[in-house]
């Protein structure tokens, strides 16, 4: 070592850090610093020598950058801990790193990504020593140890007991911070952040961010992301009642709550955390469906998609900029300003580059629609006539430029090359950053899509540049088209609002007619095809310009037709997972018709009136719950009826096949199947794997000790039904047996609030459910025998949680509105207790322990309101049975009475709104009705049951009748479908009512 001894080295790396920590004032952290403050002259096989050597001495890891660079000055800085100088301005220091965690809790999954970003602008705020970029790193990684501190906290546990609890289960929690802290600046900057409250961040301006992704050795791939709490305007949904509480689905069923808020809804997951991702190519519009209980509302568009690279090149960069591998990448203003060393261009394949020779580019790899291109340097390039500025290495990303397109969307049939279509010109908005979007007046500029029939490309200009593009069609305003079947086989388009001249093609396989949009703009169509099809095609065509505009639409039935996801027709019985319903559609006569829903496991059918072309997944809500009253293997049969026919049957249960185990393999038949397991015992154990035609699961499990719980899906067959394994299995139990023991553990629980198998079992229920379907598990179905157990999860998860606790009774045999009153009262008082022990343990007074859990409790019945308003004197009940207040508390600290003055004058106003929208019930309904509860309620018996739905849901709640059978559980269903708003105002008036007579 040169006469260099390991004592030495010990002592220098001591001494380096406390001198940093405490005798650096600000700028580039350098070597020459270091040794001056020994009086000596810098020598850097020295300093690289003692630092290596004394950090192995004490056993502390050299840190590395995300290039693999060792970083031998920064690690003495993290060592030594933060400067004096953060403690001696601790208020506006704690003020960063709380804004920090923030920023990084609101970003969810994402939030590691932009720490560092978020970091450099926060302390800028700071004196000069602590703004340099050393010190927000250093902020940023305390900043991840805090919010990962905060993450292993139960959902219902007060901030004060934070502390404690991690002390209690998390032992070594102050070992994972990053950074050396006195006890002086941990109580000063470090704890009051750990226990700050997260703050209900305002709902987001952003519908939807757009993303491509790297697959491994192959091309990138398109994302769209929906991020947790997006705000959709009430321009979104023009005509729609603002007080509605949505759903909001794509395709495939996945999507969000739409909770009324200021101006429009806040969007909040109904499974799941965080956002949702869909593949989506950048050019694709992105539509979400908008239901309300069963009522199809809208197809609305909420993000209508870049141009096509053929037509404009878009620029990108690394979500990441501190990755020289970049495997996200976000959009990039036209601007083009970047921290990271490069951006990226993705252009049509044709388009060679050329730029300043300043500037370097290099292909990269295949992306949606085109090449992806990377550059760096700084200069001017172009792609064919596009000129792209670019800036890479710049001190801050240009903030993301987005185009918002509010307008009518053309609805009914399919554009061909999934361009989104309004009727008339609509509005553009625009936004840089974050804020609300505004409109762009003469900032905003449109072309036409060459061959487009309509096609307009949008872009925002500004000081010569394009900051952001968008691609939509254009329609006439006035234009209408219909469809009719005049008989078997035949069907007449009508079409009218269109330009003199237009040419209006209709067709099926071979057979095709075509005709001229006349003076008055409209045409008329007589097609005749063999056979019975689902689908049709129609396109527009201008002679004059060679623009032409294709679609397709649904062939009109004046009976009832089964179509499924490709198009055809279904001409005999068909089993069809839930998950599989994606794309399958009905088409009814446009005079009425029904869809029709029977219980499988018996009953008599429940009919919802319909007519024209109908989504099937805008029935799903109604199906999971018929579903889930029938267990895990339950099925649900749903066929169509109208025009004197009824179709085909489709038995909808969970999964549409079954693994065939052979000795140690299981067969899986063609095709390749991703199977993910989930370990029981240890919900974070995950593993996934995708096989062909057979798998043995000790091969990928391993041999260990643990149950895991196997679900699969393939492309070609569909859900797999989930299996059980373990390469140790115990003795062999019936279901039943399995189900009793479960139910015997919930009890206990509800005994033991403190227990952390709470944590864990949630830890399960959302593992398995992200994985699949959590219906199957039997842990879930025991939850209705035990149903204060269900509230009290209910009550204990946070808030980010609390919708998906909600969506439970879609996977067990219960439905919250008959969840006895009992149950709840029971519940909240488990949870009380637990929130009262952990703040005893934590040190907290008695006399601030109760105000601090009835707050506590009161924010959580808040949040619960907000998505289940009928649920309100449930909570209110157990309150005032607790000896507590019936109060919630709102989001934004306001309280709310859990309670319903006048409940009998309340109900019968309600009931008079109800018969002013009643426009016919569901068929199969007539029999149910109040039996103890004598209200007076308008109406004639036509719309008895109706009214009565909510008497019966509160008859059993407070234990006046029986549980209702599974077939009077879809009645009521069925009942509250038909008219929410009736039911979820009238049930708490009602449960008043029965709680008064009972008493």
């Amino acid at each position: 070592m040169g006469g260099l001894t390991p004592s030495t080295a010990q002592g220098f790396v001591l001494w380096a850090a406390e001198y940093i920590r405490t005798g650096f004032r600000g700028g580039q952290l350098t070597w020459d610093f270091v040794f001056e403050g020994m009086a000596l002259d810098y020598d850097r096989p020295t300093a690289i020598e003692l630092t290596s050597h004394g950090l192995d001495t004490w056993g502390r890891n050299l840190r590395q950058s995300d290039h693999g660079h060792r970083e031998f000055l920064y690690t003495l800085l993290a060592e030594g801990g933060l400067p004096d100088l953060a403690l001696a301005n601790a208020p506006r220091y704690r003020r960063a790193l709380l804004g920090l965690v923030s920023a990084i809790e609101g970003e969810g999954v994402l939030g590691e990504s932009i720490a560092d970003a978020a970091a450099l602008r926060l302390v800028e705020d700071l004196p000069q020593v602590l703004r340099t970029g050393e010190q927000a790193r250093l902020m940023a990684e305390l900043a991840l140890a805090i919010v990962a501190a905060r993450n292993l906290l139960p959902g219902d546990l007060v901030v004060e007991a934070a502390e404690p609890w991690l002390d209690a289960n998390h032992p070594d929690w102050r070992q994972a911070l990053p950074l050396r802290l006195s006890q002086e600046a941990f109580e000063a900057l470090v704890r009051p952040v750990l226990l700050s409250e997260r703050k209900r961040e305002k709902p987001m301006p952003v519908l939807v961010r757009r993303q491509l992704r790297k697959q491994a050795g192959g091309p990138w791939l398109g994302v769209a992301e929906i991020p947790e709490r997006a705000f959709l305007p009430h321009a979104n949904l023009v005509g729609v009642d603002r007080d509605l509480r949505l759903r909001l689905t794509n395709d495939t069923g996945a999507g969000f709550l739409g909770i009324p808020v200021e101006d429009g809804w806040e969007l909040v997951r109904n499974a799941g955390r965080g956002a949702l991702l869909m593949p989506a190519a950048p050019d694709e519009p992105v539509f979400l469906n908008a239901h309300a209980d069963g009522r199809f509302l809208a197809r609305i568009v909420i993000d209508a998609g870049q141009p096509a690279p053929d037509e404009a090149p878009s620029l990108w960069r690394a979500i990441d900029s501190d990755t020289d591998f970049p495997e996200v990448l976000v959009p990039l203003s036209g601007r083009g300003q970047a921290r990271a060393g490069r951006v990226f261009v993705l252009a049509s394949d044709d388009l060679v580059p050329e730029g300043d020779d300043d500037l370097c580019v290099s292909m990269d790899a295949k992306a949606p629609g085109g090449t992806l291109w990377s550059v760096s340097g700084r200069g001017v390039t172009h792609f064919g006539p596009h000129e792209l500025r670019i800036a890479t290495g710049a001190d801050a990303d240009a903030p993301e430029a987005r185009l918002a397109v509010l307008g009518r969307p053309f609805s009914g049939f399919l554009i061909d090359g999934s361009v989104a279509a309004f009727l008339g010109a609509p509005m553009l908005l625009g936004v840089e950053g974050e804020g609300p979007m505004r409109p762009l007046g003469n900032h905003a500029r449109t072309k036409a899509v060459p061959g487009l029939l309509g096609g307009r490309v949008a872009e925002w200009h500004d000081a010569g540049m394009v900051l952001a593009r968008c691609q939509y069609i254009v329609l006439p305003e006035t234009m209408q088209i219909s469809l009719h079947e005049i008989s078997d086989g035949q069907v007449r388009l009508q079409a009218s609002g269109l330009p003199q001249g237009l040419h209006l093609h209709l067709g099926v396989g071979e057979h095709r007619e075509a005709a001229v949009i006349g003076a008055d703009g409209s045409a008329v169509l007589l097609l005749a095809a063999e056979g019975q099809p689902g689908t049709l095609d129609i396109r527009l065509s201008d002679p004059r310009s060679g623009e032409t505009l294709a679609m397709t639409g649904l062939w009109p039935s004046r009976v009832a037709r089964l179509i499924d996801a490709q198009g055809a027709r279904v001409s005999g019985n068909r089993p069809l997972s839930r998950r599989g319903m994606a794309g399958w559609r009905g088409v009814l006569p446009a005079n009425g018709g029904a869809v029709q829903l029977r219980m499988a496991l018996g009953g008599a059918p429940v009919a919802f009136p319909a007519g024209g072309a109908v989504p099937l997944i805008q029935f799903g809500n109604v199906i999971d719950q018929a579903l889930a009253l029938q267990g895990a293997d339950g099925r649900v049969n749903l066929r169509l009826i109208g025009g004197g026919q009824e179709t085909p049957r489709l038995e909808i249960g969970r999964y549409d096949w079954s693994a065939e185990p052979a000795g140690p393999f299981w067969h899986l038949g063609a095709g390749v199947t991703r199977l993910t397991a989930v370990c029981l015992d240890d919900p974070a154990r995950i593993m996934s794997v995708e096989v062909q035609s057979r798998t043995d699961p000790a091969v990928w499990l391993g041999e260990d000790e643990g149950l895991w719980f196997v679900q699969g899906y393939s492309e070609s067959r569909g859900v797999m039904r989930p299996m059980a394994w373990s390469a140790q299995p115990g003795e062999w139990s019936s279901r039943e047996q399995r189900l009793q023991s479960y139910a015997q553990e919930w009890q206990r629980l509800l005994s033991e609030p403190d227990d952390l198998g709470w944590d864990r079992i949630w830890s399960l229920i959302l593992a398995v459910r992200d994985a699949g379907d959590a219906s199957a598990l039997d842990q879930v179905q025991a939850l209705a025998r035990v149903p204060a157990a269900a509230v009290a999860l209910l009550l204990r998860v946070g808030r980010a949680d609390r919708a998906a606790a909600l969506l439970i009774e879609t996977e067990s045999p219960f439905w919250w509105p008959l969840v006895p009153c009992a149950a709840w009262a029971e519940a909240l008082v488990s949870v009380r207790n637990g929130l009262c022990y952990r703040l005893r343990i934590a040190g907290i007074g008695e006399d601030d322990i109760g105000p601090l859990v009835a707050e506590r409790l009161a924010k959580a019945a808040g949040e619960i309101i907000a998505l289940r308003p009928e649920l309100a004197v449930h909570l209110g009940q157990a309150f005032a049975w607790a000896g507590g207040k019936p109060l919630a508390v709102t989001s934004t600290g306001t309280p709310v009475p859990l309670a319903v003055p006048r409940a009998g004058v309340s109900l019968a106003g309600s009931a008079q709104e109800a018969l002013r929208r009643f426009s016919g019930l569901p068929d199969g309904v007539s029999g149910l009705s109040a039996r103890e509860l004598k209200v007076s309620l308008p109406g004639t018996d036509d719309v008895r049951p109706l009214l009565h739905a909510p008497l019966v849901a509160a008859e059993v709640a407070t234990g006046q009748r029986p549980d209702l059978s599974p077939q009077e559980h879809l009645q009521l269903i069925a009942l509250r479908a038909s008219d929410p708003i009736w039911f979820d105002t009238a049930l708490p008036a009602a449960l008043t009512l029965a709680l008064e007579m009972s008493r």
